[in-house]
């Protein structure tokens, strides 16, 4: 007896010390979408604190036990993985280039099921910064929820170490003269001019810069900053992400290319005078080296009395993990035909049937609601089924076809559009007694894939026709009917937007391009991403949500002048964007798309969300 009651004190003691040390939330925990996924804390490689020499890195094996009753996936749309917490999402100044992102550390290591134990391998790199840290992360289920009870967090300590060229505070890129970088060289490759003028102090000016990558090294991406050599003044512009950094660029650069023109605009000081700016380019923040270049700025008069200089510029918001949307591609009454050249792994629902080789055509079928079976046929793989069946790539860049669709557009001729991106999903619908082809694939591949532009028309114009279909898509996957009780999230037709898949990009490779260049960007009012309807041309004055679609009005959609559109009828509804005025805003007066954006969306801004 004595011994019981000496185990249950032991019990009560490690429950109220040990585990409330590793659960215990200070701050509110992420949804739990479906609570089939639950986790239970294991153990660690490597106890806490973790002490790590500044610049250097260590891996940390974390345990936990899946105490649930679904199988946690490690590949797939639905893998697990662990994110940083406290704030979701938030970046770690531990990640590292095999981080899946700045705030997703890794998928588990292998398929772990009920009762089993799932590791995930963690690699921290220490920042410069010497002190004491602690990260905080959760399990979560691509696509689907976070894992209850799988909070955990990592105390670290970051020691004095090997000394590596520091990152500067001030948003200003610093260089890569430690050695890591020895392969990333630039070197400028032309500008508007090697002296400036403004008139006055405060005015705006237009500036077009061009770098040449000269190291061996391709860029995927590179940031672009400016600054003054009295620190005393300023030239950044409201446009600007911060203080110093101009704008960062999603776009490769090969080894001996160059940037192609990168236009912006800087605000002179508001005090007259010769100054210097000097301009370079920068990748994760880390300065390129040779990519110094130095301008001369003449402001010739004094700013008026009225003119208030920027104060700050809002800092850059924590980036969220890039989303996936499904599109209703169609609702068949017959028999499905499916074909890709690459290999995909077909489910029923969430259970795995097998691999569908390359080149494999396969045949689909619905019984009708009363018998609720599915029919998968192909020379290799057969089943009956009563759940969806869908069809997961390998790779969510990977395209299949539809050969049964036979889509056309009138106004793009005879081209079909039977070809799309990432997942197939073959699903009836009981709330709408329908069946659907649903398209499943990152929120990227989506808008590349929508038509409903020339692909030569001006390039501005097109980069805010992307950007705006970008923060519709974004706002119909948040609003609305919960996700959990629908089946889609958005049409492939006009009824929300004219997604014509991966033929489209085939036939509009500038398109493609207006999306890459402005990847993750959408319009935002007070923070927040919001819907951005457009529309074919209007009358001579776009209208307000409520005139169109009764309701309340939306702060940022106001009417709004469409000159180049006067003595035309309206064709479309009238709200937000008038595609054939805004392409003449581009065309003829030369705006760019954040000026062409913010005229037609009152009070927004333009950021990066992903």
């Amino acid at each position: 007896m004595k011994t019981k009651f000496l185990f249950f004190l032991f019990t009560v003691f490690y429950l109220l010390f040990f585990v409330s040390s590793v659960y215990a939330l200070d701050f509110t925990p992420p949804p739990f979408n479906d609570l089939a996924y639950q986790g239970q804390y294991y153990n660690q490689s490597l106890a806490d604190p973790i002490t790590i020499p500044a610049g250097d890195s260590k891996e940390i094996t974390v345990r936990f036990k899946n105490v649930g009753t679904k199988i946690w996936e490690a590949t797939g749309s639905n893998y697990v993985s662990v994110y940083t917490v406290n704030p979701n999402y938030r970046k770690s100044v531990f990640a590292g280039s095999d981080w899946i992102s700045s705030s997703q550390v890794a998928k588990i290591s292998k398929i772990t099921k009920t009762g089993e134990v799932a590791e995930v391998k963690i690699n921290l790199h220490a920042p410069e910064k010497l002190g004491d840290y602690t990260e905080n992360f959760y399990f979560a289920v691509e696509n689907k929820t976070w894992i209850k009870s799988t909070y955990f967090y990592l105390k670290i300590k970051v020691v004095a170490g090997e000394i590596i060229s520091p990152v500067s505070d001030d948003n200003i890129a610093t260089p890569n003269d430690d050695g890591k970088n020895v392969n990333v060289k630039a070197q400028i490759a032309g500008y508007t001019n090697k002296t400036i003028t403004a008139q006055t102090g405060g005015e705006e000016i237009k500036f077009k810069i061009k770098y040449k990558n000269t190291g061996s090294q391709n860029w995927d991406s590179y940031e672009l900053y400016g600054d003054l050599d009295d620190s005393t003044k300023s030239i950044t512009n409201d446009s600007w992400e911060s203080e110093k950094k101009i704008l960062t660029k999603e776009a490769k650069v090969l080894s001996g290319n160059d940037t192609g023109w990168v236009s912006f605009v800087l605000q002179a000081p508001s005090q007259a005078g010769n100054y210097k700016i000097n301009f370079n380019l920068g990748i994760d923040d880390i300065k390129i080296s040779g990519s110094d270049t130095e301008i001369n700025l003449k402001v010739l008069k004094d700013a008026t009395v009225s003119y208030q200089p920027s104060v700050s510029v809002v800092p850059p918001r924590d980036l969220i993990p890039e989303p996936n949307i499904r599109v209703r591609l169609t609702s068949p009454t017959g028999p499905v035909k499916f074909k890709s050249i690459f290999e995909y792994k077909i489910y029923e629902g969430d259970v795995f049937r097998g691999d569908l080789p390359a080149n494999t055509y396969v045949s689909l079928e619905y019984y009708g609601a009363e018998n609720g079976i599915y029919s998968f046929k192909s020379n290799g793989l057969n089943f009956s089924a009563k759940e969806k069946i869908r069809f997961v790539p390998y790779d969510m860049s990977n395209y299949f076809a539809i050969p049964t669709l036979a889509r056309t557009v009138s106004w793009k001729g005879s081209e079909r559009f039977d070809t799309y991106r990432g997942i197939m999903e073959y699903v009836y619908s009981v709330k709408k007694d329908e069946m659907y082809i649903v398209n499943e694939l990152p929120m990227s591949m989506y808008v590349a894939g929508i038509g409903e532009m020339s692909d030569s028309a001006p390039f501005e114009y097109m980069k805010a026709i992307m950007v705006a279909a970008r923060s519709y898509a974004y706002y119909q996957l948040n609003n609305g009917t919960p996700a959990s009780e629908r089946t889609f999230d958005v049409y492939a037709s006009t009824i929300d937007q004219l997604y014509l898949g991966y033929d489209h990009e085939k036939v509009s490779p500038n398109a493609v391009k207006a999306q890459q260049e402005t990847k993750g960007e959408m319009v935002t009012y007070q923070g927040t991403p919001v819907v951005t309807p457009y529309f074919g041309h209007s009358d001579g004055k776009t209208r307000t949500w409520a005139q169109v679609w009764g309701g309340q009005n939306k702060a940022w959609i106001a009417s709004v002048a469409t000159p180049y559109d006067k003595g035309k009828t309206m064709f479309g509804h009238g709200v937000g964007i008038s595609m054939d005025d805004a392409a003449q805003r581009a065309r003829q007066d030369g705006w760019d798309y954040k000026q062409i954006l913010k005229y037609y969306y009152s009070g927004v801004e333009i950021e990066k969300v992903y």
